[in-house]
């Protein structure tokens, strides 16, 4: 539901910061339901909830977030790298009207590469703003997940205020969480075969990759694009082109 309310939102929402509707409440107050009282609850929102982000914010201004994030070229070899992949960039790009965006009007984005850029410049922003708004809100460059995973729970667990040992952590991300693929846990994903699929990926597209920077660069001059977010969860800020 929370999706199906970013959707309808889109990434146009004129309303971003203002009172949150009543369907919003009632759909933050369901996901709050705890199942254990004295445990919080974590919510891994997708695409669309990124648009309205402030607007649940809004509703507990204190909370605690991650904006979790790549640099453009990472983010591109992600979400262009198979045929499938292409259909869920165009259609989200779609679904959220990013198009009718503010950022997308001098030069609306033509083919995938340039659609792909757009939908991450859109969310850049989005997260430039909760981080510069919102005092619980950090971001976290996604390869961090990988290459420093037990740092990475720790320090989520701190900023959700989760009790958690060195040893818990280590546990962890030595098991199934960090090697198995949540949308289908049948492919191996391991930390090198990772690492390699996303080098392959990255040389195959390096086009594709240029394409979408000139376009962000194009319109990181027209609207502002930090060079990397701010209060990174764990190590230094990470550039984002």
């Amino acid at each position: 539901m929370l999706r199906q309310l970013g959707v309808m939102a889109g990434a146009n929402d004129p309303s971003a910061t203002g009172p949150a509707p009543a369907l919003l409440r009632f759909v933050v107050a369901m996901l709050g339901k705890r199942w254990h009282a004295d445990r919080p609850v974590i919510v891994k929102a997708n695409v669309p909830v990124n648009f309205i982000a402030a607007r649940v914010l809004a509703l507990d201004p204190l909370a605690p977030a991650i904006m979790l994030h790549f640099p453009l070229a990472n983010y591109v070899a992600a979400i262009l790298r198979t045929d499938g992949h292409v259909r869920w960039t165009e259609n989200v790009f779609a679904e959220l009207r990013i198009g009718e965006s503010r950022y997308s009007a001098v030069a609306p984005p033509q083919t995938a590469a340039e659609k792909a850029a757009a939908l991450w410049f859109t969310q850049m922003k989005a997260f430039e703003s909760l981080l510069q708004t919102y005092a619980g809100v950090r971001s976290l460059e996604a390869s961090m997940l990988f290459d420093r995973p037990a740092e990475t729970v720790l320090a989520a667990a701190g900023l959700l205020e989760l009790d958690m040992s060195d040893v818990e952590a280590r546990q962890i991300s030595a098991g199934e969480l960090f090697r198995s693929y949540s949308k289908n846990p049948a492919l191996d994903y391991d930390p090198e075969v990772r690492t390699a699929r996303e080098a392959e990926a990255m040389r195959r597209l390096e086009r594709e990759i240029e394409q979408a920077r000139a376009w962000a660069e194009a319109a990181g001059e027209r609207h502002g694009l930090p060079a990397a977010l701010d209060r990174p969860l764990l190590g230094e800020p990470t550039p984002l082109l």
